[in-house]
């Protein structure tokens, strides 16, 4: 029985591009693949192949039959002939032209659907295999709380997405475009420092719970600004001094007062507070973020707790208690639907 066309058998994994380099004649062959796109566009055969060198690469990649005649196909290429070149290609599958049915799964349990579609930017079901490849792209192995996302597609056996078309490649965030809200700032603050509507929010979460708070990982001191600005009374530990000198001078700039202490917040747990404020360190050394990793010297018993976390924090590593979880979005056109953080709140 021969294999289908979407499982060419393997002749001990030589792609397609392996195959062509040792083959004859020698022809150069990218310009070869342009001709034949540009022939191709120029006709318009039925259901053409190759219109763009991304489904040329996407076919180089491909692994052919055994009884595959590389010589015949770099004639055909050489000879400019579409017609045998894609009777040669018959065994790839095509690229799909019809509208394909999309599914994402792999929601963390309290990103619900409203927040599924401010982050895809789409509606799902029916859409072009170029959104659906620029989804899949975007989003499929997407980290969001400890869930990893994933792109289903339906797709027939003997078609395949195409390339993502570069106007509907997501761009990188662009941050800080506007420069940071602190006026007191180091290199790093600059690029971390909790953009301006998060600390208010992060700071209504707090007052919620009580009317003090110990700011654990106080850094440049935004979140306690904004949480002085908001009635709080604040404790606020930070480690490094010349971080703390600055959250001082931030404090100092809004005209706020703020119980600073310089060390470490494992010798200030028992501060008289209402509330616990933890923003850790995220990336001290790239490993997974984790309650074990980031936290574990808290006493995961401890009452009504506020946590600034990454988009990738594992919740299902939480101690096991109620938490409320508050995804928060960025601001303005660039990131208005990029998961910017998670705040949990634990009472």
């Amino acid at each position: 029985m021969s294999p289908g066309p979407s499982e060419p058998p393997s002749i001990g994994g030589a792609t397609l591009r392996d195959r062509l380099r040792d083959a004859l004649p020698r022809v150069p062959l990218k310009a070869a693949w342009r001709a034949l796109i540009r022939h191709n566009r120029a006709r318009r055969p039925e259901s053409p192949r190759f219109l763009k060198q991304a489904q040329v690469d996407q076919a180089l990649a491909a692994v052919p039959p055994a009884d595959f005649d590389a010589d015949a196909l770099k004639a055909a290429l050489a000879a400019c002939d579409g017609a045998a070149v894609d009777r040669l290609l018959s065994w790839l599958p095509r690229v799909a032209t019809e509208p394909v049915i999309v599914r994402v799964v792999g929601w963390p349990a309290s990103f619900g659907p409203a927040l599924q579609a401010r982050l895809l930017r789409r509606p799902l079901g029916a859409m072009s295999p170029g959104e659906a490849a620029a989804l899949k792209r975007e989003f499929d192995g997407f980290d969001l709380g400890g869930s990893r996302l994933a792109v289903e597609v339906d797709l027939p056996p003997d078609r395949v997405l195409p390339g993502v078309p570069r106007s509907l490649r997501a761009e990188p965030m662009r941050r800080d475009r506007g420069g940071p809200w602190l006026p007191h700032v180091d290199e790093r603050g600059r690029h971390f420092v909790t953009p301006e509507a998060i600390a208010a929010r992060q700071a209504g979460y707090v007052a919620a719970l009580g009317d003090s708070v110990l700011d654990g990982f106080c850094g440049l001191g935004g979140n306690a600004v904004m949480m002085a600005r908001a009635g709080l009374r604040v404790v606020a530990v930070e480690a490094v001094p010349e971080r703390l000198a600055l959250a001082t001078r931030n404090a100092r700039s809004f005209g706020v007062s703020i119980d600073f202490r310089s060390g470490d917040l494992r010798d200030q747990l028992d501060v008289d507070v209402d509330v616990l404020f933890l923003d850790p360190p995220w990336d001290r050394d790239g490993g997974e973020a984790t309650w074990d990793r980031l936290l574990g010297f808290v006493p995961p018993d401890r009452p009504k707790l506020v946590l600034k976390l990454p988009r990738s924090f594992d919740l299902g590593t939480l101690p096991e208690r109620e938490w409320t979880m508050h995804w928060e979005f960025g601001a303005g056109e660039d990131d208005a639907a990029v998961v910017r953080m998670i705040t949990a709140v634990g009472r």
